[in-house]
């Protein structure tokens, strides 16, 4: 196991972000990209009616189509990657094309047959660990070599379902995957230690962010709905062991991302269809309501930063149609862009970076759909 890690983040102020006051919380046949357009903004609502371009296919097929959600991951100073499972299990990458169509080709980093969508994490030095969940219920991980070229996979941990989160600001990176209705999270490299198994009543697939002072927090649906969050007590330390929930029943895994402010903010689906969002009110602090956004959607949300520091939020509608929003410094409530014009889809859709621009990739059916999103960064402040 590879020895790297992102830099040690300094401790910061004692009370974390919690939801209560000062609570210690630390087949893809084809692809389609549309050409960037101008976006319009208007008052958080259940999206613009202002239709992007038109779609347009682009190759090359992926061997056997897809059978899960893209995954968009960029290394610092580096080419974005689309990461996703095939049908018959194998997980492919390539990096998207900066002009024109399509990805430069399709890559195996010799992972086995997969049941999990993968998960990649980013080293210091740009270099990337991927991992997946297999039908036994191991977690198994290959690292990127210098040459480009992939280890061998490994076994990190076993019995263990669903998607996965990546905490890859720290050393050791580590991977956080639910094990029955307990998290396990299990560190990846170096001589990283043993796993940590953290108990609870959860059902969704946990997803992570950082406090300002870089302490990783974690976020997971229980059981009966809520949505419940534990943090580490240090940058590098242990997870604090217990869960403090979130008011509200949801029906979806939650999406939580810092902004460029270092602010925290979430996003989660609940019962009734309504997107509701909360940010952490200071740094490393608690969190507090914000401006809902009307539906009815259907989960998960998806949170990202654009080039420009403003962060995008993509959500299905009720029909499968994608929604696209942008919350601009200083951030105060999303509004909506005008939504590309995708058929309905079924999958979750993925936001990253593609050069100096944002784009919004979803699956439907056997097929992909890519579109640039033109992002105002202006305040959108109510």
């Amino acid at each position: 196991m590879k020895a790297r890690g992102r830099a040690a983040y300094a401790i910061g102020a004692a009370c974390a972000g919690g939801l209560a006051a000062c609570a210690q919380i630390g087949g893809l046949d084809d692809f389609t990209y549309v050409a960037s357009d101008d976006a319009s903004s208007a008052e958080a609502g259940a999206g613009s009616d202002v239709g992007g371009p038109t779609p347009v296919a682009v190759t090359p097929d992926i061997p056997s189509g897809a059978d899960g959600d893209p995954v968009l991951v960029t290394p610092t100073n580096g080419a974005t990657a689309l990461f996703l499972r095939g049908r018959d299990g194998v997980v492919r990458f390539g990096d998207l094309s900066i002009s024109g169509a399509g990805i430069d080709a399709w890559r195996d980093p010799g992972l086995p047959t997969a049941v999990s969508d993968p998960a990649v994490g980013v080293h210091l030095d740009g270099s990337r660990s991927a991992f997946i969940v297999t039908a036994s219920g191991d977690l198994v991980g290959v690292d990127e070599e210098p040459d480009g070229g992939w280890t061998a996979p490994r076994v990190v941990a076993s019995n263990v379902r669903g998607d996965l989160a990546i905490d890859d600001h720290g050393y050791p990176m580590a991977v956080l995957a639910r094990a029955g209705t307990a998290l396990v999270v299990v560190p990846v490299e170096g001589d990283a230690g043993a796993a940590a198994s953290l108990d609870g009543s959860l059902a969704g697939s946990p997803a992570l962010a950082y406090n300002e002072d870089g302490r990783a927090e974690v976020f997971a649906l229980t059981g009966d709905g809520t949505i419940v969050h534990q943090w580490r007590i240090q940058p590098e330390g242990a997870f604090a062991g217990t869960w403090a929930s979130l008011g509200g029943t949801f029906v979806g895994d939650p999406a939580v991302l810092e902004g460029s402010d270092l602010l925290m903010v979430l996003a989660a689906v609940d019962t009734s269809g309504t997107l509701r969002v909360w940010k952490q009110g200071q740094a490393n602090g608690p969190f507090v309501v914000m401006p809902s956004i009307d539906g009815p959607f259907e989960p998960p949300a998806v949170l990202a930063m654009s080039p420009s520091g403003s962060m995008l939020l993509a959500v299905r509608s009720a029909t499968g149609e994608i929604a696209t929003y942008e919350w601009s410094v200083p951030l105060s409530a999303f509004a909506s862009l005008a939504s590309p014009s995708m058929v309905s889809t079924d999958a979750k859709p993925a936001l990253g970076v593609k050069g100096t621009g944002t784009v919004v990739v979803v699956r439907t059916g056997v097929s992909l759909l890519e579109s640039m999103l033109d992002t105002t960064a202006q305040d959108f402040a109510r």
